[in-house]
């Protein structure tokens, strides 16, 4: 399966997760390097936070190394990050919401 196939398979189980909860939330599948994904977005949206799903510290790919701390600095922005475990099904999403720093 292609690799865009697979995000976006992702991107819409945990859509679906924060839907199930009550939250209000869209995402796109963007540019490979986050910063650069986000960055994309914000020139033609206007947000009132960022979530970013990253897997455990343990699993984590070098592309995803501090990113929401990197993206709270760059972009001035609320950055919540969303914990997922790699597992067959669907995954759970563990929210670890940290405020912006100004």
């Amino acid at each position: 399966m292609p690799q865009s196939s697979r995000a976006h398979e992702r991107l819409e189980a945990v859509l679906a997760e924060l839907h199930g909860v009550g939250v209000a939330a869209e995402g796109l599948v963007g540019d490979e390097d986050p910063l650069l994904a986000i960055a994309d977005v914000l020139r033609t949206r206007t947000v009132d936070e960022v979530v970013v799903v990253v897997h455990p510290a343990a699993e984590k790919n070098w592309r995803e190394g501090d990113i929401a701390e990197k993206a709270r600095e760059r972009f001035g922005l609320l950055v919540t990050e969303v914990i997922v475990r790699k597992r067959r099904r669907a995954p759970t999403a563990l929210p670890t919401s940290r405020p912006a720093v100004n």
